[in-house]
């Protein structure tokens, strides 16, 4: 997404006419040009990344719907598993962690809130809002 586009989606989101534009109230990092977010930029992040801290990748484990109910029933946590049903690849989807602090840290936090906003304790509104005001880019 363009940083034009970032800021009228934060624009509209506040519901601020064009000549408001200069109070967006958001995080810097939310209007930043992060190329176009291709898979390469991605990963060519996450490669150097991995000079500073350890990232390790593993292979989830597949699961039916119905294997997930049986799992789910025996409290056995569900993390390294993936819906089989819903999945399109010749290959299990992989899952990365980080053993270092800040990146980490973020993925928990943000985990928690997509967590709050898929059982309703928080609007789409306010995930959004969430994601361009976050604490960590300031």
């Amino acid at each position: 997404m363009t940083v034009g586009k970032r800021i009228k989606r934060i624009r509209t989101f506040r519901h601020m006419t064009m000549e408001m534009t200069r109070i967006l109230n958001c995080n810097y990092k939310a209007l930043d040009n992060y190329g176009s977010g291709s898979d390469e930029d991605i990963l060519e992040t996450l490669f150097w990344l991995e000079d500073s801290c350890k990232i390790n990748l593993f292979n989830l484990v597949p699961a039916t719907k119905k294997d997930r109910a049986k799992i789910d029933e025996s409290g056995t946590s569900l993390k390294a598993f993936y819906d089989e049903d819903d999945f399109n690849s010749y290959e299990p989807p992989v899952a990365i962690t980080f053993d270092f602090g800040l990146p980490n840290d973020l993925l928990i936090e943000w985990n928690k809130k997509k967590n709050e906003l898929a059982t309703g304790a928080i609007t789409p509104e306010e995930y959004f809002e969430w994601k361009i005001t976050w604490s960590h880019a300031k």
